[in-house]
């Protein structure tokens, strides 16, 4: 059984698929099992993936069409055998070829469940992360590119809701988040190269941002809300700054945000 399990959902991915997978192979750290869920593709990306696993016994392909990114996430959490999983972009890369042993070399991963680092972005090229709390998660995600689950997360949660097209993972992270059961882990690391040519980047979540509201009541204590409703006022201006201080640089994974939005 692999310590961890890296899922890659593909679709139509030939350009850069390779680079993915060769920033895997080359880990230092071999406790593992690649799982590659492609969506049907019709460029030439299975062909690629295939000869790779027919080069590496621990590359596991499934092939079938999907309902999206998530949809095929839920699959290869459905197939991995890790105690951890980790989703990697099909255009995204790990950043350094000693990543996962410098994770998994930390003691204080063992005694978590969710562990999570910062993420390089490509546009501009600059680190991007720090440590999360509810309160970012008005503003921002965690992408999942530099966050580790331990499999009890979703045993407990179950999987990502692929009704929300684009921002699955951060309906998932908000519900991580507010569950104090769930142990949670900010290592300063920079885990992932993110590419901003993505769908994420590109496209917004309509159904979360019809849902968000409903969601931040449920999952976001009133407090926070109540702040950041009046985070441009004098007296809460300071308080904002302080709850978002933690992040590396004041710049948004995804290229919509909720600055305008109530919650």
């Amino acid at each position: 059984m692999p310590n961890l399990s890296i899922i890659i959902p593909t679709y139509n991915s030939e350009e850069t698929i390779s680079d993915a997978i060769k920033s895997v192979i080359s880990q230092t750290y071999n406790d593992y099992e690649l799982i590659i869920i492609d969506g049907n593709s019709h460029d030439q990306t299975f062909s690629i993936v295939k000869e790779f696993s027919q080069k590496y016994d621990n590359i596991i392909i499934k092939r079938e069409i999907d309902n999206g990114i998530y949809d095929a996430m839920n699959k290869g959490i459905k197939l991995s055998k890790g105690n951890w999983l980790f989703f990697l972009g099909s255009d995204d890369t790990i950043y350094s070829r000693f990543t996962f042993q410098k994770v998994f070399e930390n003691k204080k991963v063992k005694n978590s469940h969710l562990v999570y680092g910062n993420i390089w972005l490509n546009r501009p090229q600059i680190p991007w992360g720090g440590k999360f709390n509810r309160y970012r998660f008005l503003f921002e995600n965690l992408p999942h590119q530099g966050v580790f689950y331990n499999r009890y997360i979703f045993d407990k949660l179950g999987f990502y809701n692929p009704k929300y097209q684009i921002l699955a993972d951060k309906e998932f992270n908000i519900r991580i988040f507010a569950d104090k059961e769930i142990k949670k882990r900010y290592i300063d690391l920079i885990i992932s190269n993110f590419s901003c040519n993505g769908i994420s980047s590109r496209k917004e979540d309509w159904d979360f941002r019809k849902d968000q509201i409903k969601l931040y009541k449920k999952y976001i204590p009133f407090h926070y809300r109540f702040i950041a409703n009046r985070r441009k006022s004098y007296l809460f201006a300071p308080i904002h700054k302080i709850f978002m201080s933690q992040n590396l640089h004041k710049l948004r994974v995804n290229e919509y945000s909720f600055y305008n939005s109530q919650f």
